[in-house]
């Protein structure tokens, strides 16, 4: 079911698994636990499963033996083009309050070079300020190994 570079089918499993997310987060809103919807937390390892798809999918035309440097490259460019600006305008979003009160340290640096950290407001957790950036952490670390 292939139209025009668009998979279809991923495409409607990626609103499953966002639809699981939602609901997940929204039974710990309702519930103020884990007692609710346990099953919404799949959502977040279908993304992952369709993130490795498309990555073997949109470098099937990468050809061994051409300039594998440059095909790295490339396929690293085109994921940091379609994920950082818009993770960066929601870090800057979140996190002005610090740039105004002169709060911003070398944690907030590494939310925006995609270094995992340990976020002083949860306990032990390892996450960036924009909580749910923790995915991100993982896949430009994915993409990063992929290309290598």
């Amino acid at each position: 079911m292939k139209t025009m570079n668009t998979l279809s089918g991923i495409q409607y499993l990626r609103a499953i698994a966002a639809i699981m997310v939602v609901f997940h987060h929204a039974s710990l809103m309702v519930f103020g636990s884990n007692d609710g919807m346990q099953f919404g937390t799949a959502g977040v390892d279908i993304f992952f499963i369709i993130s490795g798809f498309i990555m073997a999918y949109s470098t099937k035309g990468f050809v061994a033996g051409n300039d594998q440097l440059q095909q790295a490259l490339h396929f690293i460019r085109r994921r940091v083009i379609r994920v950082v600006p818009l993770y960066w305008i929601a870090l800057l979003w979140t996190t002005k309050a610090m740039f105004f009160n002169n709060e911003v340290d070398l944690n907030l640096l590494s939310d925006f070079l995609f270094f995992p950290r340990f976020y002083f407001h949860s306990h032990g957790a390892i996450w960036p300020e924009l909580v749910v950036g923790w995915t991100l952490n993982y896949e430009m670390f994915f993409y990063l190994i992929f290309g290598v």
